[in-house]
């Protein structure tokens, strides 16, 4: 028989299982979900964000829960990029027991982050003790990462995901190498769900291989049902979006991806040359101190950061989503390298400058991070008031009264549109009239009363009747919109102090963009029909142009 192929500590024979373990079990599960409560609870009191009317309108007009899944037609006729079917059974799944109310939305998002813990916590405590897989868990759940995903129900298919992921990890650790068994068949069909979820969780088969004691014939025997299963994923997802790649665009190449990586401990522990010189030092360490497992860190490494490939590092706090698994894995090497130290530091096999360089790191890369997410809570907070309270607003309220688009909800097309639609298809009565400014008032709404968000108060105020204020011309010079490379370039204006808007008016949608820019992917499924094009200037002073029609794709829009 041949030899293992590393000599992982990951293996369910390190340790054995103490008698009082279903005691220290329920402990942590009622600590973890107190942690959530306490980190996570606020999100209880949240408005549909972002991308939430878009999942709930698409249900709405698609409730055929197979096509989902099974459907091209109805899947791409929501217009993601991307192939997330479990999402929308989530959201289907929680519409058709709970209606339109978003707590309950909510509530199980959140015990599905706890589910998401513990399972954290019971993988890592046979390898790294009860101490270690706690602390690490308990990071887990208070990094920026997670704060910020525990506040949008659009990204709770990383949440699902990854406990999808950890589950096929414990079957397949418990399969222990056996190729046809029970648990490596759970291990398989959790690993299908997991990519179902997101398809950053693919590459799991990377880590499977350096996972456990048994043979390098025995791992790749295993392996065939995994391999199997991405192959015919790949297939899949291709069928549903008609496209072999989706997302965003084209995939980086390893240069640029590369680059990329060069912006993630920034993105993890915050600004300063400290987080990657200590990030570099903490891996360098860690891969010394647990050289037999050097291949499993490498390997989880490499799966964890090639979604970089299709998605740049996040630096806007709305879409910190993209670092969820990569700060899993940061808190699950703390705990590896934390345990492995004090384990060789008592047992006198480990030197001391080993020592010194890593238990400074252990302390100050966590509390960086701690410090960070606060700064980005913070942050994140500011904007999902803005879409709770002006989301409220919209479906509260009907044409009765007007309102001025604020904050980031004046750039969000999607949500103010979709909610509109969602009104719609509810029976409910239209939302308030869209204002692009206030000096436009009068042309868009006539003598309704007018509102806005208060950044301050955070809540919707009445403004004064501002003065009627007439269009002028000569703002607007050649407009372009063009779709014929792929995507959307469009042009609007080089005035400075100009702020330019797309407005769909059969639509109620006022949408805030740059006067000029490009996107790689195909625009929002309410870019379509009558368009009007509109520059704002400092003082007041507008301009919009007459009905045109949004181009079609390869058609180019030309004005005047």
């Amino acid at each position: 028989m041949s030899k293992p192929l590393t000599n992982s500590p990951w293996t369910p024979q390190i340790a054995a299982r103490p008698n009082n373990a279903s005691w220290h079990t329920l402990f942590a599960a009622l600590l973890l979900g107190l942690a959530v409560w306490l980190l996570h609870g606020s999100a209880l009191q949240g408005f549909w964000r972002v991308d939430d009317p878009l999942i709930l309108r698409y249900i709405s007009e698609h409730p055929s829960l197979p096509g989902y899944f099974f459907s091209p037609g109805q899947w791409q006729a929501m217009g993601a990029p991307f192939f997330t079917p479990w999402l929308t059974l989530d959201y289907w799944l929680d519409t058709s027991l709970f209606g339109l109310e978003p707590r309950p939305f909510y509530l199980r998002h959140l015990v599905m982050i706890w589910a998401t813990a513990l399972m954290s916590y019971l993988l890592l405590r046979r390898p790294l003790g009860q101490f270690w897989a706690g602390a690490a868990s308990v990071l887990f759940l208070a990094g920026g990462p997670t704060l910020i995903v525990a506040q949008q129900l659009m990204s709770r298919h990383y949440v699902t995901g990854l406990l999808f992921m950890l589950l096929a990890l414990y079957f397949w650790l418990q399969a222990r190498g056996r190729a046809w068994s029970w648990q490596l068949g759970v291990a398989t069909a959790c690993y299908l769900a997991a990519m179902l979820n997101k398809e950053v969780y693919a590459p799991l088969p990377l880590v499977l291989l350096f996972l456990g004691q048994d043979s390098l014939r025995q791992r790749l025997a295993a392996l065939v049902p995994f391999a199997l299963t991405a192959l015919g994923f790949v297939l899949w997802r291709g069928t549903m979006l008609g496209t072999a790649v989706g997302g965003y665009g084209a995939l980086a190449g390893p240069r640029k991806w590369l680059l990329s990586l060069t912006s993630l401990p920034e993105a993890l522990l915050g600004p300063g040359l400290l987080a990657p010189l200590a990030l570099t030092a903490l891996l360098l360490g860690s891969l010394w101190l647990v050289r037999r497992s050097a291949p499993l860190l490498l390997a989880a490494g490499l799966g964890i950061t090639l979604p970089f490939l299709a998605v740049r590092v996040p630096t806007d706090v709305l879409d910190l989503r993209y670092l969820f698994l990569p700060w899993w894995g940061l808190c699950c090497l703390l705990a590896a390298t934390g345990q492995e130290l004090v384990a060789q530091f008592r047992q006198r096999t480990t030197k001391r400058f080993t020592v010194y360089l890593l238990l400074p790191l252990l302390l100050l890369i966590p509390l960086a991070a701690l410090n960070h997410a606060m700064q980005q809570q913070t942050a994140h907070g500011a904007i999902a008031s803005q879409f709770d309270v002006q989301g409220r607003f919209l479906w509260e309220h009907g044409r009765d009264r007007a309102y001025i688009p604020a904050g980031v909800v004046a750039g969000a097309m999607q949500f103010q549109g979709d909610l509109a639609l969602l009104k719609k298809l509810q029976g409910l009565p239209p939302p308030p009239q869209v204002v692009p400014t206030p000096a436009s008032a009068a042309a868009f709404a006539g003598s309704l009363p007018l509102h806005a968000y208060d950044e301050g108060q955070q809540q919707m105020l009445p403004l004064p009747t501002p003065a009627p204020q007439e269009q002028q011309s000569g703002l607007l010079g050649q407009i372009r919109l063009d779709r014929r490379q792929g995507g959307l370039e469009w042009f609007i204006s080089d005035l400075a102090d100009s702020r330019c808007f797309l407005l769909f008016p059969s639509q109620n949608v006022s949408f805030l963009v740059p006067c000029a820019g490009r996107i790689g992917f195909e625009p929002q499924v309410l870019a379509r029909g009558e368009l009007r094009v509109m520059v704002s200037l400092a003082n007041g002073a507008w301009e919009t142009t007459p009905p045109l029609q949004f181009p079609a794709r390869g058609q180019l829009l030309a004005w005047p």
